[in-house]
């Protein structure tokens, strides 16, 4: 009978998945050294809405009118 190319959920499918974690994170130290990646990702921070309201300000009208809507149901 031929093997079954098929993982069956054994022991070295759990060997195989501590190497990729180990290998991510190796990887995930690595990006995280590197300036540029960091100063990417502040800038992209800097520019996130910090508080729902601001997200809800950038809705359109018709959809912030229906949020006012549920708020006075709510109440």
């Amino acid at each position: 009978m031929a093997e079954n190319s098929l993982s069956d959920g054994g022991p070295a499918d759990s060997v195989e998945a501590a190497k990729n974690a180990s290998n991510t994170e190796k990887l995930t130290d690595q990006v995280m050294q590197n300036p540029q990646v960091l100063a990417a990702l502040q800038e992209r921070l800097d520019n996130v809405s910090h508080t729902p309201s601001s997200y809800i300000e950038t809705l359109p009208k018709a959809v912030k009118r229906r949020i006012n809507a549920l708020k006075q149901l709510q109440v």
